[in-house]
């Protein structure tokens, strides 16, 4: 469904002024872990796939990416879960600050996606599509990497990247080899690193820290060419979160991708429009090859 710029535009005045209307449930659920996690739930059309749908780093499902792609969905029929990963917070509710102790690693998150794919199917969802933004993205990637669910057909990565810091490497080297070492000598210990935002101010493990790191450039690339589910990549073209040349990186692969040209990081401002357009083909699509 294509729309005008000004059509465009019209809604985009719309919804910053009033929001779209769209109803939601929280719910909470058990973990397997022992805590309790938060999530948006929208019930859909049976005739379509559910979405799992996943935040950024640190972030909630109240995040406005994840707002604003969880209300396309519903409004266009689709069933959608947006949990908020814990982080080992039990009922976290808010973003996390960098300065808080950061007790949490890649494989946690794979542990609460296996949670909440099972809660789905648990609820009679057997075909369902599988959505990131961000880190969400990366962390979705792990999980169908590591412990792929059947029920999962497809997934979209939206604004995806490595972890590595294109703003300072030499530093980022000397803080992984300094993390590596302290793994062994004193592996409990928190200490101060750099990833993504959080500038020599997130506090964790070296353990915690590492797993996020392993997700360099390229690994995060073998990764892609070798998930297990059709994917398609959607990158905004005004991108300033992630490296300068990754966009082009992308786009020398056999990497499905979608550029939403003028959108930032988060796809927010007219351009989202085109975002939430993209990624309602793109399902829609999916769908109607595996009916």
């Amino acid at each position: 469904m294509s729309r005008s710029p000004l059509i465009r535009s019209m809604l985009w005045l719309l919804l910053t002024l009033g929001g779209s209307g769209t109803m939601a449930e929280e719910i909470v659920a058990p973990l397997s872990s022992g805590n309790r996690a938060l999530a948006d739930f929208r019930p859909g059309e049976e005739s379509k796939p559910a979405v799992l749908l996943l935040h950024g780093f640190l972030q909630t499902y109240r995040f406005s990416t994840i707002q604003l792609i969880a209300e396309a969905l519903a409004d266009n029929g689709y069933t959608v879960l947006a949990p908020t990963l814990t982080l080992n917070i039990d009922q976290r509710h808010n973003g996390l600050d960098c300065e808080a102790v950061q007790n949490h690693s890649v494989a946690d998150g794979n542990r609460e996606i296996a949670d909440w794919l099972a809660w789905l199917t648990a609820r009679g969802y057997s075909r369902i599509a599988a959505i990131g933004h961000s880190s969400g993205s990366m962390r979705l990637l792990s999980y169908l990497g590591t412990q792929p669910q059947p029920a999962v057909d497809y997934f979209i990565a939206t604004a995806i990247g490595p972890f590595d810091d294109w703003r300072d490497p030499e530093t980022t080297r000397q803080q992984l080899a300094s993390a590596r070492r302290r793994l062994h000598d004193a592996p409990n210990a928190i200490h101060r690193y750099t990833l993504a935002f959080c500038r020599n101010n997130y506090i964790a493990p070296s353990a915690a820290y590492l797993s996020y790191m392993e997700w360099s450039t390229p690994w995060l690339l073998q990764q892609l060419h070798q998930s297990p589910v059709p994917l398609h990549l959607i990158l905004g073209g005004d991108d300033g979160w992630l490296p300068p040349e990754w966009g082009a990186t992308l786009r020398a692969t056999t990497l499905p991708l979608t550029v939403i040209e003028g959108a930032s990081h988060n796809f927010t401002g007219p351009q989202e429009f085109d975002f939430q357009d993209a990624i309602i083909a793109l399902l829609d699509g999916a769908a109607e090859l595996n009916p």
